[in-house]
């Protein structure tokens, strides 16, 4: 081996004995030295083993206490599942309402309607009876073809006249008081429009007779209301034909 000099030559390290105890005592301090850090790294080590024990202890405390995925899948589980009942429960709500819907509408649909009977032949039998109750000088059977209230109307000759009372009284004094004629009455040429299962409007024309000749005649328009188990007559507006 060699070595540098101070002036950059290189001595070899046999030819100088101070030289080489200089180098064996260095190399005898490196080693002291390196064995010296490995002594304090051992005890290091040994001082830092028990803290690790306990680090890892205490971590696994930590970990024990730490709810494991498993459990957090399973309460994601369970919420989802949750969920999906409750919306089980509640399709299973919505669909029994429709049930019940359906089921409701399908009574409804099945079940027997109200008989409206034959308005245009009812109507048609007032008419025929009214006109036999005149004929016989029966006022009260003739009457009774209208609605007995005090806004029934009769309209003729340009005037109208409300109520059931004064209709039977102007009759009375003009057709059926003692001494007075009357001509026959019939009716004909009858329409009847349906408004709803208790109101209709009819026209039709009305003829008085005397004899074989016609008095008078023309076409009148009636509006009439179901009342209980008959047709009641509401307006009568009343023309008369030109002479």
């Amino acid at each position: 081996m060699a070595r540098t000099g101070v002036h950059g030559t290189d001595v070899p390290l046999g030819a100088n004995p101070c030289a080489n105890a200089f180098v064996d005592a260095r190399e005898r301090g490196v080693a002291d030295s390196r064995e010296a850090e490995g002594q304090e790294e051992k005890e290091s080590c040994e001082e830092s083993a028990p803290e690790s024990q306990e680090d890892r202890k205490e971590e696994k405390g930590n970990e024990e206490e730490t709810p494991p995925l498993t459990n957090f899948d399973d309460h994601h589980r369970g919420s989802v599942s949750t969920r999906r009942s409750r919306g089980t429960l509640g399709g299973h709500i919505v669909r029994r309402a429709l049930c019940v819907v359906a089921v409701s509408m399908g009574v409804a649909c099945s079940a027997p309607r109200e008989k409206l009977g034959n308005p245009p032949k009812e109507i048609a039998a007032l008419l025929q009876r009214s006109a036999a109750d005149w004929n016989r000088g029966d006022l009260a059977g003739f009457m009774s073809d209208y609605a007995r209230d005090s806004l029934t109307s009769y309209m003729a000759g340009g005037h109208v006249q409300y109520g059931w009372q004064p209709l039977y009284d102007r009759y009375q004094k003009n057709y059926f008081a003692p001494g007075k004629s009357r001509d026959s009455l019939s009716f004909d040429e009858l329409r009847v429009r349906v408004l709803t299962p208790d109101f209709a409007y009819a026209t039709a024309r009305f003829k008085l007779s005397r004899r074989d000749s016609v008095v008078a005649s023309g076409p009148f328009t009636l509006i009439l209301q179901r009342q209980g188990d008959r047709w009641r007559i509401l307006h009568d507006h009343t023309s008369a034909d030109p002479k």
